[in-house]
């Protein structure tokens, strides 16, 4: 999916150059923490810093994702898969953004939230992204803090507008363009 919508928004060489040096970064950054593991009771700081490098790794894919695909003029089924991959990279750079938060900031409690995890992925809160993202909102985790609660709201309004207009935006020129060959 990922690799997907790179290949979409890395046209230019730019994109190709900053792509290459977060690549290397998060390599850096998170190359560690996979050999060594820091394990669910003794975090290492360079676990910490891997997390910073997915929020801004997700984040660049994202923006330079819906930049390009809001510049295209012409919109084809690969067009709209990478729209697709966009919105779903939403939902992994809010996962990241939650993952950051203390595990009291969500409901139940962090301990039977790690529970039910393996090396302390806190799996629940992927959940809760894209439980959120498409505003199902199940209830089985929430937020418990302001600021996490101000993260959720933000994460709806993003994920409906994404929506409502750029996927919308694409499928209708999608269409337009089917039935102007017609």
């Amino acid at each position: 999916m990922i690799l997907t919508s790179l290949r979409v928004a890395g046209s230019s060489s730019t994109s190709r150059l900053t792509g290459r040096w977060l690549l290397l970064i998060g390599l850096f950054v998170r190359g560690p923490g996979l050999i060594w593991g820091g394990g669910p009771k003794n975090p290492l700081l360079i676990d910490q810093l891997g997390e910073y490098a997915d929020v801004l790794a997700f984040g660049w894919v994202l923006a330079s994702l819906v930049s390009r695909l809001l510049r295209m003029r012409r919109v084809d089924a690969q067009v709209l898969s990478a729209s697709l991959c966009a919105y779903l990279v939403l939902g992994l750079c809010f996962f990241s953004v939650y993952k950051l938060l203390p595990e009291d900031h969500f409901l139940p409690p962090a301990d039977e939230v790690l529970s039910k995890t393996h090396d302390n992925e806190r799996g629940d809160l992927f959940y809760f992204s894209f439980v959120t993202l498409t505003s199902l909102g199940n209830g089985d985790v929430s937020p418990d803090s302001p600021i996490a609660r101000s993260i959720a709201i933000l994460e709806v309004v993003l994920g409906q507008f994404f929506l409502a207009v750029l996927i919308a935006r694409q499928v209708g020129m999608f269409l337009a363009a089917r039935n102007s060959k017609k």
